[in-house]
């Protein structure tokens, strides 16, 4: 291997482009001979050159000049290209090359596209707690119970595990309203509970403090039962709500 030519090869350097002109570009309307004219001008203006020589650039891309004329109006009408008139170094009025109207369009496609996405992973997100609900509850949800779980994600922002454990609580506690959850969710908050492990260990205390002063009359092997906690009002248990919050 001739490693002097090699590292003449190596020394012609590389293109640096955003990745996702290759992965978009077809999505903002270019073609294939415009994407690889557009290489060349990439490289022209890493190295300085801001308005390469077009000759050459025909030549290496196997095209007429009048076709990277044409590439160059494409270009230019579609936005993906600007030529800019500026003084050089004496003054005198001179043409270069601008991609910056491309890199703003693509990172406006990836924006929005981000934009898509999230809206339909929030649909996704409504559409899978509203099937939870309406399996607990038995029946489809009103309008505005709808409406008071989309507050509660994107108002409240209350994540969808900790509500999914408040529906959980009201469920154990028999009581199928949205106002107890809403209270339960907001006790919650007040006590700074935000995950699925803070809820069980604050279950558990309160359990344990139950059985610790509960009495057990070994003789006959009866047990006071341990009732649920009333996150409504963590002193007492969950019986006294499953009637006022129907």
């Amino acid at each position: 291997m001739d490693y002097s030519l090699f590292h003449q090869w190596m020394a012609a350097g590389t293109v640096d482009i955003p990745a996702h002109l290759l992965f978009d570009y077809k999505k903002i309307g270019l073609t294939d001979d415009e994407l690889v004219f557009i290489l060349f001008i990439k490289y022209a203006l890493d190295h300085g050159d801001k308005f390469p020589d077009l000759k050459a650039i025909s030549h290496y891309m196997g095209r007429d000049l009048e076709e990277i004329y044409q590439l160059i109006q494409n270009l230019l009408e579609n936005k993906n290209l600007t030529i800019q008139t500026v003084k050089n170094s004496e003054g005198k009025d001179t043409d270069l090359f601008s991609l910056e109207l491309l890199w703003e369009k693509l990172f406006m496609l990836q924006t929005h596209q981000k934009e898509h996405q999230e809206q339909d992973d929030r649909v996704q997100l409504q559409k899978k707690l509203y099937k939870m609900f309406e399996d607990e509850f038995g029946r489809p949800l009103s309008p505005i119970e709808m409406q008071t779980l989309s507050m509660w994600l994107y108002e409240d922002h209350y994540t969808p595990d900790i509500i999914a454990l408040a529906l959980k609580e009201a469920v154990l506690a028999q009581a199928y309203s949205f106002k107890y959850m809403d209270r339960i969710l907001l006790n919650w908050r007040k006590k700074n509970i935000t995950t699925k492990e803070q809820v069980e260990a604050e279950s558990r205390k309160f359990r344990q403090s139950k059985v610790e002063s509960y009495a057990t009359d070994e003789a006959t092997g009866y047990y006071d039962p341990v009732p649920l906690f009333n996150w409504i009002k963590p002193g007492e248990d969950a019986s006294d709500e499953r009637t006022t919050s129907k």
